[in-house]
């Protein structure tokens, strides 16, 4: 689910140019036109039928030593880790997902109340009490609500400002430019130029910057976004292809940097006859020669398989908090995190 709200969330949000006063055009109605054609074109009708998503795919990541630690800067030879993963989600947020690769074989479990997590390896689990319920009782509903709660953010929050640039010509097409930002201090500027980027600042950078849409003016749909952030120092950029007969974007291509790091990358997406996602792949790389791949292959139903969520670690199986479950499932990297600990790393700082 997280990828897929990260997917939604690109697809939502997208240079700061002169203002302009264009009569019957304000940019609150051109950027409101937007969110109106992202949820007919993209989440159209037929995700209301849908109410579980099959999951399947590999996720791999790969890091040079020397940008883990100066320690280790002797080691030739790059730290690396990647998994496969299969299961169901539901609109309400539970789900059962199965891991294997590099870290052994996991379930990850989620119900209305309970987050399971349980390592085969070990036979260990732990158990996360906390309420994923959404209450969507469809995929349409669930894609409807993320875009909803973005556009009233820009609409009535208050906290930005609007401004209509000068139309423009983006590849063959006529485009509108509306640019959006909050206020910031200088001094927040400053402090952010060498700070690491964490996953949440980044999943969230709409929440706050400026943002300058490009609009097609003949569907209002986003061809190009470009972001600034000064106060979480990420500068980047996103620009969309589409089907040219269903409006259905086929591939984003994504530069930009976080703390002063560059990074590139590309994710595709394909799509059932009936409209709705059925893969997604993602590679991105960046300056210190980091890379992360993704591959995921989709599948919508109408019927949710509510006996498979029911489950439960075998009787045996020992009870752990969930930070130390975690760290035993670390331990299974044993080449890359052997190096880390004769170099004196710590794996207990490792986060995930």
């Amino acid at each position: 689910m997280y990828m897929m709200k990260k997917i939604a969330i690109i697809l939502f949000c997208v240079l700061t140019i002169p203002t302009v006063a264009v009569a019957g055009n304000r940019p609150q109605q051109l950027l409101g036109k937007m969110f109106h054609a992202v949820e007919q074109n993209v989440f159209a009708t037929g995700y209301r039928n849908q109410k579980q998503m099959t999951v399947s795919g590999n996720v791999a990541v790969t890091t040079p030593p020397s940008t883990v630690s100066r320690k280790l800067q002797m080691i030739n030879t790059n730290l690396s880790f990647s998994f496969g993963m299969a299961g169901i989600v539901l609109p309400d947020g539970r789900c059962k997902l199965d891991f294997s690769g590099d870290m052994g074989d996991v379930t990850m479990a989620k119900t209305a109340r309970r987050e399971i997590l349980y390592s085969t390896d070990f036979n260990a689990y732990s158990v996360t009490n906390k309420s994923t319920m959404s209450h969507a009782l469809n995929f349409h509903t669930y894609f409807i609500r993320k875009l909803n709660n973005i556009s009233s953010d820009f609409m009535t929050s208050g906290r930005w400002s609007f401004q209509l640039g000068h139309e423009v010509v983006y590849g063959a097409d006529k485009c509108y430019v509306v640019t959006v930002a909050t206020e910031f201090k200088e001094g927040t500027r400053r402090k952010a130029r060498a700070r690491v980027q964490n996953l949440d600042d980044l999943i969230t950078f709409w929440k706050r910057g400026k943002i300058s849409f490009t609009i097609r003016k003949k569907d209002f749909m986003p061809v190009r976004i470009v972001y600034e952030n000064p106060e979480e120092n990420i500068n980047s950029e996103i620009t969309f292809a589409y089907d040219g007969k269903t409006h259905l974007p086929l591939r984003l291509d994504v530069s930009g940097n976080a703390a002063g790091v560059a990074g590139s990358g590309q994710a595709s997406i394909s799509y059932s006859p009936t409209g709705e996602f059925s893969s997604v792949s993602l590679q991105f790389d960046n300056a210190l020669g980091q890379s992360v791949s993704l591959d995921l292959n989709l599948e919508f139903s109408g019927t949710a398989g509510m006996s498979i969520l029911g489950f439960l670690p075998p009787m045996d199986a020992q009870r752990m908090a969930k930070q130390n479950l975690k760290l035993l499932m670390l331990t299974n990297i044993a080449g890359s995190l052997l190096r880390m600990q004769q170099a004196g790393i710590n794996i207990k700082t490792i986060k995930f």
